[in-house]
């Protein structure tokens, strides 16, 4: 065998393709046999046709780095290159010859297809496990989140040898369109568009309500979805404004026990995204779905922690602001473990027990008020409620009613005792007032009626025993029997307007007064009441406004008042007497529950006697009732009482034996009191001879009146009642000019008898008489001056007065 056969022969078995090409007319001249095998008979035809199935010359042909500046063949190249044609890779030595005046280029190639793929798969391998491990690693030890989704997918994008791509997190949305909220995404934003759309992703996050689309296919079904070709893709729904061009596409859902929560979503690999690199990302698919998985449950967790702190500080906001003291006690120990705001529990208790924080106690409370109430919640498994006296930390007493309710444990055992206390002492006293106030009405409603009685009884004996005086002569021997009669009828009198003051029924001739000087006016009076040991001190203060007052019933209460001082300082002293204005905004510790809060105007009248007792200061206004043995009848200061209420004003006492004592009399000021009042008219000569039609259910009162008009020259009629008045009225129109009636009567009241008058006979005029005033105020809403008004028990003299006044008086 020649040498060439031999040569030929080696290279006819080498499994490297080796050819030769005529450079300059690219026509294979020679190609062994694992060449043709590649590529089938090659020699008489073009490198660029059989190679590459090309009809030119390749772009990247070798032929120029083979040849010297002079053209003639120098020097070897060597290159890698993938062929297209049938999917190779080849690592290739060329190298040129000259052979028979032609020069010629010869390759050998080897095939490195299998050799890349093996160490890409190995390199991916590796940089996937790497990327695996930094994310876990990452996960367990940085606390930034940003960073760990940044570097997440930079690995996937290196991985995958794509040009951008993002990680999204899959949040709770409307039923049918899931939401995508970005973890990380690659910053593409060259102009205003991009950088628009890269900010309203990463913000609110994309809405895919469109699950045609890649994106949507990908969350729709859960699997890995590759379009290599977008553009021909059916699933592509089209990008938004601002969005990077897309020529090829890959993504991933990411998974967690079944639950999907999120996605990658990478574009753009050169030459598309083949099945095995899908395949291969699986791993650090699962981890990062792992980790999204995590960061949401450690978000759901701090989103629970978070609400349950906000529950806490709600729960103890809403126990710090209850008002009354709250204990959660240990049923065992007796310990307080928690307190509210309002239980302030005393820094002296060492240990905090319930018994030392509210008996200042160092034992639990036994046998002292019956069975401690924590006990009997043990006892009972049941809430218990009790009244007790706590002690507070100034040592001052509290009427308290304990609520305890029992915490069960898991075992079914009472462990802990939920202590509510509620401060009664205030609504004792308060309850007291009320009870007192109630009683005081009671007392009122019994006197006044009792006195109303009396006055139609005084009427007749007053008004018959002052006409049989008048017919007897001063030596009569009647004469003074009937004048200690007459006497005693004043006194009777006198009593029964006592009582009226005290029931608060006394006709109250209001008008706008200067207390200030009602108190000067009545300085002199009082000195002489209070007599030379007791010194009298009046101050008043400047600017006092007026009220509306009975200038008389202030009087009266002020003498009453004085009496009592000096009855309580028999060896002397001094009463002081101070009016001023003051606004009474807050509770107030009186007896009156009409009296109401704003500015009023206060009289203090404060001695240094005795001082009253404490057991007596709740009766103290009571009728009948007095501390002095022997002396009064006990009207006094019911009287004030009386008054006082009646002007619908605060009466208070603040009194302690041997420190003397303070009434406080405060009258409200009203808009009444700023009207500027007319001086009374004159009085004119006496009208005889007046037709007056009485009308009154009492037949000895009916007959008084009738005999004192009749001796003054009027003539009269007479009804026992209303409708009685009415009917001889419609019978004889002119018998009347004046109708006198009582307010109090069977069936029609005088009130109603004079609005029907009223409307009937405009022209009568119509005086009423009664014994009390609440007749007129408080039952039949009548307002001061509205009817001409008698009181009872009256004179002849007073009768006359208010009748001829009431006739001369215009329409």
């Amino acid at each position: 065998m020649t040498d060439a056969s031999l040569l030929e022969s080696i290279l006819e078995r080498l499994d490297e393709p080796i050819y030769a090409a005529d450079m300059d007319t690219y026509e294979v001249v020679y190609a062994n046999g694992s060449l043709r095998r590649a590529f089938g008979d090659v020699v008489g035809k073009t490198c660029y046709k059989v190679l590459q199935g090309q009809d030119s010359p390749c772009a990247f042909c070798t032929n120029s780095k083979l040849l010297d500046r002079h053209g003639r063949p120098t020097g070897i190249h060597r290159w890698q290159f993938d062929n297209a044609r049938n999917g190779r890779t080849y690592d290739l030595q060329d190298s040129a010859l000259e052979w028979n005046g032609r020069r010629i280029r010869m390759e050998v190639a080897r095939d490195i297809t299998d050799e890349r793929r093996w160490q890409a798969s190995a390199t991916l391998e590796h940089d996937l496990l790497a990327a695996i491990s930094d994310a876990q690693r990452a996960f367990i030890a940085t606390g930034d989140r940003t960073t760990l989704f940044d570097d997440l997918l930079a690995a996937v994008l290196r991985l995958t040898r794509s040009e951008y791509g993002f990680i999204g997190e899959t949040l709770p949305g409307t039923p049918g369109k899931p939401v995508l909220r970005l973890r990380a995404f690659t910053d593409l934003a060259w102009d205003h568009a991009s950088r628009e759309l890269a900010e309203r992703f990463s913000s609110d996050g994309m809405d895919l309500d469109n699950p045609d689309s890649l994106l949507g296919a990908v969350l729709t079904t859960r699997a890995p979805v590759v379009a290599n070709d977008p553009a021909a893709d059916p699933r592509r729904a089209g990008t938004p404004p601002g969005h990077p061009p897309l020529r090829s596409f890959l993504g991933l859902p990411l998974l967690s026990g079944g639950e999907l929560v999120g996605m990658v979503g990478v574009a753009n690999r050169e030459g598309g995204y083949p099945p095995a690199l899908v395949d291969s990302l699986s791993p650090l698919m699962d981890t990062c779905g792992a980790i999204l998985h995590a960061l949401r449950e450690e978000r759901d967790r701090k989103a629970a922690e978070m609400r349950l702190r906000e529950r806490q500080a709600f729960v103890e906001n809403i126990i710090n602001a209850i008002t009354h003291p709250l204990y959660v006690i240990n049923a065992d120990t007796h310990e307080i473990i928690e307190a509210n705001r309002a239980a302030a529990v005393p820094a002296r208790t060492r240990p905090a027990t319930c018994y030392k924080a509210t008996h200042d106690r160092d034992e639990p409370c036994y046998g002292e008020a019956g069975e401690c109430p924590l006990d009997m919640v043990k006892r009972t498994r049941r809430p218990a409620v009790v009244e007790h006296t706590h002690t507070g930390d100034d040592g001052s007493t509290r009427i308290v009613e304990v609520h305890m309710y029992p915490l069960f444990d898991e075992n079914g055992e009472i462990h802990r005792v939920i202590e509510y206390a509620l401060d009664l002492t205030e609504t004792r006293n308060l309850q007291a007032q009320v009870a007192q106030a109630q009683k005081m009405d009671a007392l009122g409603r019994l006197a006044g009626g009792v006195a109303h009685d009396f006055n139609n009884l005084l009427s007749a004996m007053m008004g018959f025993s002052e006409l049989a005086v008048a017919q007897l002569h001063a030596g009569h021997q009647a004469r003074q029997a009937m004048d200690t009669v007459v006497e005693a009828g004043q006194r009777a009198a006198n009593l029964t307007r006592q009582l009226l003051m005290f029931s608060r029924k006394q006709v109250l001739q209001a008008v706008p007064l200067d207390l200030g000087k009602v108190v000067r006016d009545a300085a002199t009076l009082l000195g002489r009441l209070l007599g030379a040991e007791v010194k009298l001190r009046v101050d008043v203060d400047d600017g006092v406004p007026r009220v509306m007052a009975d200038p008389t019933q202030v009087t009266q209460a002020l003498l009453n008042l004085a009496v009592n001082a000096r009855d309580a300082m028999p060896q002397g002293g001094e009463v002081r007497v101070r009016v001023s204005a003051r606004s009474l905004d807050g509770p107030c510790d009186c007896l009156l529950d009409r009296a109401k809060n704003g500015p009023h105007v206060v009289i203090d009248v404060t001695d240094t006697g005795a001082g009253i007792p404490r057991e007596a200061l709740g009766r103290l206004f009571e009728p009948f009732f007095t501390t002095k043995s022997g002396k009064g009848i006990g009207l006094g200061l019911s009287t004030v009482y009386g008054v006082v209420h009646q002007h619908r004003g605060h009466v208070h006492v603040n009194s302690e034996s041997g420190r003397g004592t303070t009434f406080t009399l405060a009258f409200p000021v009203t808009a009444d009191a700023l009207v500027e009042t007319r001086p009374p008219a004159a009085r004119q000569a006496p009208v005889t001879s007046l037709r007056v039609l009485v009308v009154e259910d009492e037949p000895m009162v009916r007959m008084l009146c009738s005999t004192l008009l009749r001796r003054a020259g009027h003539v009269v009629k007479e009804a026992a009642h209303a409708d009685d008045a009415l009917r001889i009225l419609q019978r004889e129109p002119d018998c009347a000019e004046v109708v006198l009636s009582d307010v109090e009567m069977p069936g029609r009241s005088g009130v109603d008898l004079a609005v029907e008058l009223g409307r009937r006979r405009p022209d009568l005029k119509v005086v009423l008489m009664s014994g009390y005033a609440e007749t007129l105020v408080e039952r039949y809403g009548v307002r001061a001056g509205e009817f001409p008004f008698v009181a009872k028990p009256f004179s002849a003299e007073a009768l006359l007065r208010v009748i001829e006044a009431a006739c001369l008086a215009p329409a």
